[in-house]
């Protein structure tokens, strides 16, 4: 029994070094795939540094393949992935703090101009967006409300631009309707005059 357990041992201590570390070398590429997306490297450039050293390390042990190596190129990843997770979840977050804070600015840019009456239709779709991010921050689905608050704030910049237009087309509008009644007093005005200087010829 003994010597049963002793072999079932080694097996799996065999097994576990020699096997490929697929698995482990996958969660690294993941997590550095969605760490260049997001740009999060700056929110934890210490852990990054430190994951990318193990990162290429494994790569390296891995290159030329060996099953003698797996054991190594496993211990490496393990160190990377550890690290990526650090700097994956310090940066989601802070990030989606980030993008919360630059959204409701232009929210509140929107509402100064009164976007939401100028251009209603716009207004509205970016504010469905904008409450779609949101409820994704409060669910703790960092990704998707990232990428909701990106395209609320373009919507919302849009917005904002296309309602400064229309203030700007009103306000010349306006201004020309102001010197057209202008110019028509000031000739009312003239004609008065004239008639009035005929009034005293005639007299």
């Amino acid at each position: 029994m003994k010597k049963t357990g002793l072999f079932l041992l080694i097996t799996i201590l065999m097994i576990s070094c020699y096997s490929s570390p697929d698995k482990e070398l996958d969660q690294a590429k993941k997590y550095k795939e969605k760490i260049n997306k997001y740009e999060l490297k700056k929110y934890a450039e210490k852990e990054n540094d430190l994951a990318d050293k193990a990162y290429d390390d494994a790569a390296k042990i891995m290159t030329p393949k060996s099953s003698f190596n797996n054991g190594k190129a496993k211990k490496s990843l393990d160190s990377a992935n550890a690290n990526y997770k650090t700097v994956y979840e310090k940066g989601i977050t802070t990030l989606t703090d980030d993008e919360s804070k630059k959204t409701k600015e232009e929210v509140d840019s929107a509402n100064q101009i009164k976007a939401n009456v100028a251009v209603k239709a716009a207004y509205d779709e970016a504010l469905a967006l904008y409450n779609q991010a949101l409820a994704a921050k409060e669910s703790k689905d960092y990704e998707k409300s990232i990428d909701l608050f990106r395209d609320a704030k373009i919507k919302f910049e849009d917005a904002v631009k296309i309602a400064k237009e229309k203030k700007v087309k009103a306000d010349d509008s306006l201004n020309s309707t102001l010197e057209d009644k202008k110019a028509l007093e000031e000739d009312s005005k003239k004609v008065d005059e004239s008639s009035d200087v005929k009034d005293d010829t005639q007299q």
